[in-house]
């Protein structure tokens, strides 16, 4: 009888057996050897089931955890993004986020079978403490910032209100000041509140052009390092700038709409440079002192100064003071003179500013509407020839309506521009002719990025509501008048 290979078991140390094997040195013979071969094969697979099974597991525990953290990064990314406006709000989100990350879990937990949910219910357990505690760290920022931001807006206005209160009146309110910053304490680290309310206060006097006490206090601080009250220093005199242009401008107009008197000089005495106040005060000793004689060489200079804003050089400022200056201080115009040299320099001004008007409105044309008229044309001309010869003529349609839609509204948007820009020198009507067209790049840059939506809806409602401001490191720029307060606690000095 025919030898039949014997199919045998090798056993690991652990026990289990490994795939069967065929040893050819033994006989076997009948069905209890077949059976017995049948029973290591089937014991193999499902060892091998066993495998698959455990990968499985493996991988949905991974894509649990995978959505786990991905669902806090986003929560992560919406608490740094929102923007708080109430202490309620930043309680409202910890509680939202509490109440939604456990409902996450469960629902996460709830896709899997009841072999491996106790294990992913243990590793979502040991990633809720970090993943909650970055939630929380960016959340406690956001909060650390908004109440930096309120403190400062608070202080600023509470020492506004100190410097406008009489002498009886200060003890307490300087008392409520050292009770705010005591209660608001733990929102900053160690003296940073009293370090803020000093520094909103030097702001606050700076404003108000008394800035030699500014200047003492920046000196006596103990809170502050010596590069702090260098900067603190610096933004003193860059008040002391802005106060001085500020004032000088409301006596020229003072003294253009003959209402300048002694009086309304020295109110501006704290506002006004030294130079600048004897110079008015000057002024104002001379406003009936008329000299016997023009000097033609000054009168020459003038005129040639007003022809040069025609090329964009010199400024309206430099020589309406020079005209002042001039007439009532050195006593080189006759009042005849002196009016027509005013006159020539408010109509060369006005010329030059409505070039730059015309060149901005031509310019901005192309930038803000691209569709052309030859486009439009082209697109109609392709239409009809299309129609008449019986190609698709609805697509070729659809393209000229289209692109006539687009042209309808890009043409109110460069309108709507236009306003904003009309409305903006309106407010501003003494700037120059390179100050407004700075200005209009500015509010275009707005108009450029508007959808087709943005411009329906803001048909007819156009507010340029801006308010010019100088930042601490003394650039000019604008800001939304909503932000002003919260600009004013950061340092940031309005140019009326």
């Amino acid at each position: 009888m025919p030898r039949i290979p014997k199919y045998t078991q090798q056993v690991t140390p652990s026990g289990r057996p490994t795939a069967a094997t065929i040893s050819p040195s033994v006989a076997e013979t009948g069905a209890g050897a077949i059976g017995a071969g049948m029973a290591s094969i089937g014991a193999a697979l499902s060892v091998i089931g066993e495998k698959r099974q455990a990968m499985r597991d493996r991988s949905a525990l991974a894509d649990v955890e995978h959505q786990y953290d991905v669902w806090n990064d986003i929560q992560e990314k919406t608490a740094a993004e929102t923007e708080f406006e109430s202490q309620e709000q930043f309680d409202e989100f910890r509680k939202t986020y509490t109440q939604q990350e456990e409902a996450k879990r469960k629902e996460l937990l709830g896709g899997l079978n009841s072999r491996i949910r106790e294990t992913a219910s243990a590793n979502l357990k040991s990633k809720q403490f970090a993943k909650g505690s970055k939630v929380e760290s960016t959340l406690l920022a956001q909060e650390r910032g908004f109440w930096a931001s309120r403190n400062a807006a608070a202080l600023s206005d509470k020492w506004e209100r100190y410097y406008a209160m009489d002498d009886a009146e200060k003890a307490a309110a300087k008392k409520d000041i050292d009770n705010y910053i005591d209660t608001n304490n733990q929102w900053h680290d160690e003296g940073e509140l009293a370090k803020e309310s000093l520094r909103q206060r030097i702001e606050v006097l700076s404003r108000l052009g008394q800035t030699e006490e500014a200047t003492k206090l920046i000196e006596g601080s103990e809170l502050h390092t010596a590069t702090e009250k260098t900067a603190l220093d610096g933004r003193v005199k860059i008040a002391n700038t802005v106060n001085d242009e500020m004032a000088d401008k409301d006596l020229t107009e003072q003294l253009a709409n003959r209402e300048i008197t002694l009086d309304s000089v020295l109110a501006k005495k704290n506002l006004l440079s030294q130079t600048n106040f004897k110079s008015w005060v000057k002024t104002v000793q001379n406003l009936t002192n008329e000299p016997l004689e023009t000097n033609y060489d000054v009168k020459r200079q003038i005129r040639q100064q007003i022809m040069q804003l025609k090329v964009g050089a010199g400024n309206k400022e430099d020589i309406v003071r020079r005209l002042r200056l001039e007439r009532y201080n050195k006593q080189n115009l006759k009042n005849a003179d002196f009016d027509e040299m005013d006159g020539l320099l408010e109509a060369t001004f006005r010329s030059t500013q409505a070039a730059a008007f015309t060149k901005i409105e031509r310019d901005s044309h192309d930038f803000l509407v691209p569709v052309t008229d030859s486009q439009i044309d082209s697109l109609m001309k392709m239409f009809a020839e299309t129609k008449d010869a019986g190609g698709d003529a609805d697509a070729a349609k659809f393209r000229w309506e289209s692109a006539s839609d687009q042209k309808k509204w890009q043409e109110e948007n460069h309108s709507q521009y236009m306003t904003a820009v009309q409305k903006w020198l309106s407010e501003n009507p003494d700037v120059d002719s390179a100050e407004l067209e700075k200005q209009s790049k500015m509010i275009r840059t707005t108009f450029k990025n508007r959808s087709m939506e943005d411009i329906k809806a803001s048909l007819g409602q156009i507010e340029m509501n801006e308010i010019e401001v100088i930042n601490p490191q003394g650039v000019r720029g604008v800001i939304p008048s909503e932000d002003l307060a919260e600009a004013r606690a950061k340092g940031w000095l309005v140019i009326q």
